[in-house]
This record gives structure tokens, sequence and C-alpha cells, in this order.
């Protein structure tokens, strides 16, 4: 299985570390458990070189979950639209949430749950820097 994320850095002694949200990462990673490998690229670097943005980053790499501390509302309706799962991380430690994902511990986002933002309707009225614009 392969699972995205908000990436933020790794520590000393390997652990990776997620951002708060994907609303203001720079940097994005999949997690590969088969090969337990992960793939890195910043948002700057999705946006030139990938067609359809960070879903697309996602798609083509075949990732159909992800895993977030937190979930700003246009982007939980941007990856839905996307056909992505989002899934509320328990801990800021990647290997952590990835097994609880596995063991089925993980619960999706709700639309409860989902954070309010500034975002409005629709991407296109958007002037933020959000990374998850399309």
């Amino acid at each position: 299985m392969k699972i995205g994320f908000p990436y933020l850095k790794e520590v000393e002694g390997g652990d990776v570390l997620m951002d708060e949200t994907f609303h203001t990462c720079m940097s994005f990673g999949i997690y590969d458990d088969k090969n337990e490998t992960i793939k890195l690229m910043t948002a700057e670097e999705i946006s030139a070189e990938i067609d359809g943005g960070l879903p697309g980053f996602f798609r083509q790499n075949g990732v159909s979950n992800l895993i977030s501390p937190e979930c700003h509302t246009m982007a939980a309706k941007f990856f839905q639209d996307n056909k992505l799962k989002i899934y509320r991380a328990l801990s800021d430690d990647l290997l952590e949430n990835v097994m609880m994902l596995q063991n089925r511990m993980l619960q999706l986002f709700g639309a409860e749950e989902v954070l309010a933002s500034s975002c409005g309707s629709d991407c296109s009225s958007c002037g933020s820097s959000c990374s998850t614009k399309r």
C-alpha cells in the first residue's frame, strides 16, 4: 500500500515527522509499505513537473490513502473529489500512523472534523499560497 502524507522532516534516529496539514505544507511524501521507502517532492516541484498538481502526484504513484494530523475544508473537498481518502493521524510520527492504518485504528476525517479555514467555495477564488490549490 502507498500512503500520501504532508512531510515535515526526518529526525535523529531516522523517524519521519508529518507536517500538521496539507494546506500549508511545503513538501509531500509517499510511503510504500511494501518496499519501506519514501518518495518526497516539494510543492514547487509538483507544480512544475506533475500534471494534475498534488492529486496527480498521488495518482501517478498509486496512492489512494492519505494520513494527516489536520485537514482544512477546501483540501478535504479537493482530495475527496479526486477519490483520495484522508485519515486522521494520531501522532506526528509517520511509521506509527502507517502501522495504525494497517491495523485499522485510524478514522477517516468526518465533515465535523475538517477544520474551518479561510477557503472559499472554489480554489480559483483563492489568493493564498495553499499547496493543494489547483
